[in-house]
């Protein structure tokens, strides 16, 4: 037995070492991700452990052919798909598995208890695992009466689990920011900073289309997915998630259905119009939805205006596009 936990060990500490390298090249490399704490890194820890473990007893269990290992590894793999497959079963059941997968970004906090509690969880098993062994392989009376603390201490890693419902993170906003301000003041997470040119000049664009409304962007603070929207006075919402390719249209895209009035939509004639006027604002080819032969032959219609036109237009219906109450009548 001391030979194949020397080898369990060695394994579990290249494992856990290989882990640690990847989420450093995540967390260092990718953009707008966070770092993890210690917490999780201990919980990481001991599901690789408990990971370790199930091997490590499968193999006394089920004998050191060479077929036993890749079999186990596989089923766990398996198991991992079904038991996180969506709306199955209870996010923390689901967190209770030790090879579930938790992400991180600049917008959050860390739930420590959760963390704590799989980490108990984690190592009770393993220990629970191993005293089975120790009394069905060598009856070895002590390890049954260990088990008793041990079951204690997983009914307490469970509870805590259930307690959070296995949220490692929770949406929290550090307010952490550094800001632009020429021409308009914008406000983005540290993480963020390299995009401020990009947003400055997009915003710049976007406000000279709809100049004279109340979608004015004069002041933007960065949030994300709803997360912190308590802004300073005369701020708005700014809604970036990454600086991938095409991130400053989807920051507009967002923007708009934030303060454009699409959420009040209950037409759909009226979405889709207002979708169009959208498309417009976001610099975006025209869609053809709603027009009439009237609106083809008319000049002064919307689809035949240019940009000043179509500007004119926007601030003499603000008060119906802002209400998503627009028909195509107002096309015409």
């Amino acid at each position: 037995m001391t030979i194949h936990l020397v080898a369990m060990c060695t394994w579990l500490v290249l494992a856990m070492g290989l882990s640690l390298l990847i989420v450093e090249a995540i967390c260092g490399f990718g953009v707008a991700y966070g770092a993890p704490v210690w917490p999780w890194i201990l919980s990481s820890s001991a599901g690789t452990l408990l990971a370790a473990t199930i091997g490590y007893v499968s193999g006394i269990w089920l004998g050191s052919r060479w077929f036993v290992g890749p079999v186990v590894a596989i089923t766990l793999f398996i198991l991992r798909v079904a038991i996180t497959a969506r709306g199955l079963l209870p996010y923390w059941v689901v967190q209770a598995y030790p090879t579930t997968l938790n992400t991180t970004n600049p917008f959050v906090e860390y739930v420590t208890v959760t963390f704590l509690s799989q980490t108990l969880w984690y190592l009770s098993l393993a220990v629970l695992l191993v005293l089975l062994v120790s009394f069905v392989g060598e009856r070895r009376d002590w390890s049954m009466i260990a088990v008793l603390p041990v079951a204690a201490a997983m009914t307490m890693g469970l509870l805590g689990l259930h307690a959070t419902n296995g949220q490692v993170t929770r949406g929290y906003n550090e307010r952490n920011y550094v800001c632009q301000s020429t021409p308009i003041d914008v406000c983005v997470h540290s993480a963020f900073e390299a995009g401020l040119p990009e947003l400055e000049t997009a915003f710049t664009a976007f406000n000279a289309r709809i100049a004279g409304t109340s979608l004015v962007a004069n002041k933007l603070e960065h949030n994300v997915g709803g997360v912190g929207d308590t802004v300073s006075d005369g701020a708005r919402s700014l809604y970036a998630e990454d600086l991938g390719p095409g991130f400053e249209l989807n920051t507009l895209t967002l923007y708009l259905q934030s303060y454009g009035g699409i959420q009040l939509c209950t037409e759909a004639e009226s979405a889709s119009l207002h979708a169009v006027v959208d498309g417009w604002i976001l610099g975006q080819p025209d869609q053809i939805f709603g027009i009439t032969d009237v609106a083809k032959a008319n000049p002064n219609s919307f689809w035949n205006l240019d940009d000043s036109g179509r500007h004119a237009w926007l601030v003499g219906h603000e008060k119906p596009y802002l209400a998503c109450t627009l028909t195509s009548q107002d096309f015409e």
